[in-house]
């Protein structure tokens, strides 16, 4: 009966708080939950010897499996991806290479886009009918299927079995990756890794400034500027929006306070001191920044924004591939997004129009001259295995066998980033924290030297390759566009001196949070949304942060305090 009223709770819970509405997680270079009571969260599993290539051999990680084996999959997918011929999200050139060298056959339980992937897991959790392996995208949903036993424990197998190169990549986060999915001393899932410099800057169509005479924005006063010039001179035609906002659908209709993803407005949030969904340090302890007061004025200036009609009007009723396609019928010159932004949506607005022109900027720059940002979740997603599963060691089979052939591209003919990742069967992403300023430095050692020699990874060779052919014939071919553009110009901004960071105090999940936090996030985006909208006064925000600790905010801001405090 125990188990059965948790996965009713784990289904409830999932159709709550749906997915991601932002972009995908950033292009793959490579292909703490603390309740102090019941101590469910510990450190993460203590490191042994990583699997070298001479013990690879011994440990049999690179042996097919002696009979053919199924694994059924549940795929995150984007419909958009443009497939070489004959190929497909479930049946490509990954595929076949990793199933002819272990002797598996792959197969899709379910497919799924973003907006609906959660509701598909739950449907999975409530018929009791898990794929082997698949995504988890929260950490309540992560919690509550190790809570239920429905995922293999992976602490043995990592220990074991992990090579020096994905050792290397979780060990860059100094142990705050791996403490994010480990529950009773023990590993419930491998991490995907949200590396650093994937916060939001401004993207803009520099050439409709230039059609209007217009110098690219820095302050708050030229951002508006700009939109309002983009609403009245119509550049993009009759309908033309200023600048794009979404509702996340995975934080309770947030419209600001997510990471790694377009459309957001943090920027402006933060602009104004203002930090939405982060816990900050105060003299008084750890707060949601969501509460604080500086949340009003920068509510007084979006509300003022959206009702001088410079940010979409249909917003609020708007998915991720909706607002996408303002920007890429050209209907829109501006938004907010992260420095990999070309790969997608842009890419395809370039492929639609050669002459647009996209660029990014840190704007609004604050009177000192800073952009004000906060640093990221280190967690991105998680891959898991379930419990049913004979052969969770599958996935450290596939990654020795990658690391073991570093230079391999199955892709190389293709310069759409987005194929790579879709082409996995388990996508996540693996990285150094700092891999955004490893590659940008290795990138422009060899562009402002000519000198490619020094590139170690072929990613960045694909990016210079791109780069070179992008500046014989600019914007020839979006691919290589989005590539270089993102590479080049995205990337120089990702860790600009000019950036201030705001560290979030605490990432985890806290005994109170299982039960109360989805409610909370609800309260909290419909109204900041209403607020937006208009359909309420900046004033009723006062109200909101009341109603937002007596339904259960004041226990978890406690418990917040108390784990940092045993920290």
């Amino acid at each position: 009966m125990k188990r059965v009223l948790v996965l009713l709770v784990l289904v409830l819970v999932l159709l709550a708080t749906g997915c991601s509405a932002g972009g995908p997680s950033s292009p793959p270079d490579d292909a703490t939950d603390e309740p102090a009571s019941d101590q469910t969260t510990a450190s993460a599993p203590s490191p042994s010897a990583a699997a070298t290539p001479g013990q690879e051999a011994e440990l049999g990680l690179m042996d097919p499996y002696p009979e053919t084996v199924t694994v059924t999959v549940g795929r995150l997918i984007n419909i958009n991806t443009p497939w070489p011929e004959g190929e497909s999200a479930g049946d490509n050139r990954i595929y076949d290479y990793y199933q002819d060298a272990f002797n598996v056959k792959f197969e899709h339980k379910w497919e799924a886009t973003s907006d609906v992937y959660a509701e598909k897991v739950a449907l999975s959790i409530a018929s009791n009918d898990l794929p082997d392996y698949f995504i988890v995208r929260n950490r309540i949903t992560l919690k509550q299927l190790a809570d239920a036993k429905m995922i293999h424990p992976m602490t043995d197998l990592y220990n074991q079995l992990a090579t020096e190169r994905v050792r290397s990549y979780y060990d860059s986060f100094h142990g705050r990756l791996l403490e994010q999915v480990t529950y009773y001393d023990e590993l419930y899932a491998l991490p995907g890794c949200q590396i650093g410099g994937q916060q939001s800057m401004l993207w803009v169509r520099q050439d409709w400034l230039e059609k209007l005479g217009l110098a690219m924005p820095k302050t708050l006063e030229d951002v508006t500027s700009v939109a309002r010039a983009f609403v009245d001179k119509k550049p993009g035609g009759e309908g033309t929006i200023g600048l794009t906002a979404i509702c996340n659908t995975n934080a309770g209709g947030a419209i600001a306070g997510t990471y790694n993803s377009h459309h957001d407005l943090s920027p402006l949030f933060n602009y104004f001191g203002a930090y939405p969904r982060i816990w900050m340090e105060t003299q008084e302890g750890a707060v949601y920044g969501s509460t604080l007061p500086e949340m009003k004025e920068a509510l007084t200036f979006i509300s003022g924004l959206y009702a001088d009609g410079l940010i979409d009007h249909d917003f609020a009723i708007r998915k991720s591939d909706d607002v996408n396609a303002l920007l890429v019928s050209g209907k829109c010159g501006m938004f907010f997004g992260p420095w990999w932004a070309p790969y997608s949506p842009l890419a395809d607005s370039v492929a639609r129009d050669s002459s647009a022109v996209w660029l990014p900027v840190l704007a609004p720059l604050t009177d000192e001259g800073k952009f004000m940002s906060f640093s990221q979740d280190p967690l991105n997603n998680a891959l898991v295995v379930s419990a049913g599963f004979d052969h969770p060691d599958l996935w450290f089979k596939m990654r020795a066998l990658y690391d073991s052939e570093p230079d391999l591209d199955l892709y190389a003919d293709q310069t759409n980033h987005d194929i790579r990742g879709q082409a996995h069967p388990f996508s996540i992403q693996l990285d150094w924290e700092n891999a955004v300023q490893i590659f940008y430095d290795e990138l422009m050692y060899a562009v402002n030297t000519g000198d490619d020699t020094k590139l170690s990874q072929p990613s960045y060779r694909t990016a210079y390759e791109a780069y070179l052919r992008n500046k014989e014939n600019p914007r020839a071919d979006s691919g290589d566009w989005a590539e270089s553009t993102a590479r080049i110009e995205g990337q120089e901004l990702a860790y600009s001196d000019m950036i201030d960071w705001k560290s979030n105090a605490f990432y985890g999940q806290t005994e109170s949070m299982q039960l109360k936090w989805t409610a909370l996030e609800k309260l909290e985006g419909e109204t900041i949304l209403r607020i937006v909208l208009g359909d309420e006064p900046v004033d009723s925000f006062d109200a909101f942060v009341t109603k937002w600790y007596e339904l259960g905010g004041d226990r978890i801001t406690q418990e917040v305090r108390d784990y940092i405090g045993a920290q």
